[in-house]
């Protein structure tokens, strides 16, 4: 009986070890999963504040994608520009749809850091 008790035990604390480390291993993945969620969500803010930004000074841009992969620069700091806190800045291809036509420029993003808040969408029309 003193044996099968001390199995128990021993299998109880290996359990626990082994709860203990998969907690450790869900734990770990959350954040980055978060940050991946929060750069498809920033990312988004971009290219919806592109067509706002078009529309409000009476260009003609509809749709707007920003090309993720290698040509995507992102530079992460917490600072301000001016006095507007910036939090990523975003720098590559984006693909926008003006007319009807489609065509491929460079463009720079500057996002604050919460849902919604993209602060700046510039293109480079070369």
């Amino acid at each position: 009986m003193l044996a099968l008790m001390m199995a128990l035990i021993r299998h109880r604390a290996r359990l626990s070890r082994v709860l203990l480390a998969a907690g450790c291993l869900v734990a770990g993945a959350a954040p980055v999963q978060a940050q991946l969620r929060s750069e498809i969500e920033e990312l988004g803010d971009c290219e919806k504040l592109a067509v706002a930004f078009s529309r409000k000074h009476g260009g003609m841009i509809s749709a707007a994608r920003i090309e993720r992969g290698d040509s995507l620069a992102i530079n992460r700091f917490d600072d301000k520009v001016g006095s507007q806190r910036v939090s990523t800045e975003y720098v590559g291809f984006v693909r926008i749809t003006e007319q009807g036509a489609s065509r491929r420029l460079r463009f720079i993003c500057l996002h604050e850091g919460g849902i919604g808040s993209a602060v700046y969408f510039g293109l480079f029309y070369e």
